[in-house]
């Protein structure tokens, strides 16, 4: 449970960059959600803006792998209505999987742009 105090509830996201099966990648800074491929989905980094453990502000990326259905986040939500906000995952063979899953976990390019 997030509580009021919790510094997830101050956080603003501000980018992301997702993986699809065949190896091709998108990020917010040159599409939006809706324009990305809905199928095929296998990896997303959200880039959020908030404050740290330590009591400073931060950019921090967040990973979601291995899902069925993804969103960009609650608040993108709670504010579409149409379809193009779900994205639907692929199951991938493990050496395939974890080549792409590294490549996204060390992913630093879009952070060092917003700091």
């Amino acid at each position: 449970m997030v509580d009021e105090f919790d510094p997830r509830k101050q956080r603003k996201l501000v980018g992301w960059k997702a993986w699809y099966y065949d190896g091709s990648t998108y990020s917010s800074d040159k599409y939006t959600w809706e324009e990305i491929p809905q199928q095929e989905f296998e990896c997303l980094k959200r880039y959020y803006k908030g404050i740290g453990i330590d009591g400073k502000e931060t950019v921090y990326g967040e990973m979601w792998t291995g899902e069925d259905l993804y969103i960009l986040d609650d608040e993108y939500r709670n504010q579409r209505k149409i379809p193009q906000f779900i994205k639907v995952g692929k199951w991938m063979k493990d050496e395939d999987f974890w080549p792409l899953f590294d490549n996204a976990r060390n992913e630093k390019e879009i952070i060092e742009e917003m700091i």
